[in-house]
């Protein structure tokens, strides 16, 4: 992956669907099958994850174990099943997410610094737990969901004294005013500033790409920044996606004075900079699961391509009229 924004990360709770809409789950005190359907899917059906200390996933299942592979002989005999006791977490197997196609098609192959120990997780069933293969095929691949009826964003809280500042880029707009007085006066000028807003990944978990999060929420302070007096009078509210990619045009209107002498027109000038900005944010998260209490996490995320302004005017060129 090319960054930690791009790193895939699991919800703290999911369900293993294989090719046949069948889903993994513990049965008996330790055994893995994938045998039950959507409409069968219980707290069996759903996984923990924990990240070791190298970064790798486990596995804790709802009888409070870790899956595990068992090995024999015979490399052709090794299995997965769910029952190291979470008394070992410490030990417990880890696997390493290999993409399969799509936003949510996986492979998890066990970690080992032996390749002869490295096994695929996969969805047929022998004895009390599931085959593990060293070569991957269609019954190792699986939809990684996350069990939940709803989740929603809020409290979002933008830490702006940390923000990162992009390339700047210049625009000058300019009006042309007028005082046919024998008076000094101070005049308005007005222009309307419209450039292109991309919102292309703008929303994105701290952490990288969280699996299964395909929410849409609102937020009503997104952060447009001006940095002098100039009001630049701008609020955006938009309803996001997370991760979500859009381009969209985005206007605003920037008023400022200048005093013309009696008799004469001038050119009020608007010189507008703009830059993006990365903004790290804090929000709130609550999960309503479908077999588990609600819960309310707070997490960090990194929202990009926020815009910066700073708008300029000068008096020039002043004339007869």
């Amino acid at each position: 992956m090319s960054s930690d924004r791009d790193r895939i990360v699991l919800p703290d709770i999911i369900t293993l669907e294989n090719s046949d809409k069948r889903y993994l789950s513990v049965q008996n005190p330790i055994g893995l099958r994938a045998s039950k359907t959507m409409d069968e899917i219980d707290k069996d059906c759903e996984f923990e994850v924990i990240y070791n200390n190298w970064g790798e996933i486990q596995l804790k299942g709802n009888n409070g174990r870790f899956i595990q592979l068992i090995l024999s002989n015979s490399a052709s005999r090794a299995f997965f099943r769910c029952g190291r006791h979470e008394g070992n977490a410490g030990s417990a197997l880890g696997f390493e997410l290999i993409p399969a196609g799509g936003n949510d098609l996986f492979f998890l192959r066990s970690t080992s610094p032996y390749e002869q120990e490295r096994f695929y997780l996969s969805s047929d069933t022998r004895e009390d737990g599931v085959v593990a293969y060293q070569n991957r095929n269609s019954k190792c691949h699986f939809t990684i969901c996350e069990p939940v009826d709803s989740k929603v964003i809020f409290d979002v809280e933008y830490d702006l004294k940390s923000a990162k500042l992009g390339r700047e880029e210049v625009s000058i707009q300019q009006h042309e005013i007028v005082n046919n007085t024998p008076f000094d006066s101070k005049l308005d000028g007005t222009t309307s500033y419209t450039y292109r807003k991309s919102t292309a990944g703008t929303w994105n978990n701290t952490a990288g790409f969280e699996i299964g999060t395909k929410i849409s929420f609102k937020v009503s302070t997104v952060p447009f920044v001006a940095e002098n007096g100039i009001d630049l009078t701008m609020k955006a509210s938009y309803n996001h996606s997370w991760g979500g990619s859009k381009t969209e045009d985005e206007s605003f209107t920037i008023t400022a004075s200048g005093h013309v002498p009696p008799m004469k027109r001038a050119v009020l000038k608007f010189i507008v900079k703009r830059k993006k900005m990365d903004v790290k944010f804090t929000y709130k998260e609550r999960v309503r699961y479908k077999n588990r209490p609600e819960v309310v996490r707070t997490k960090k995320g990194i929202y990009s391509n926020v815009e910066t302004f700073d708008a300029q005017s000068i008096l020039t060129d002043v004339r007869d009229l």
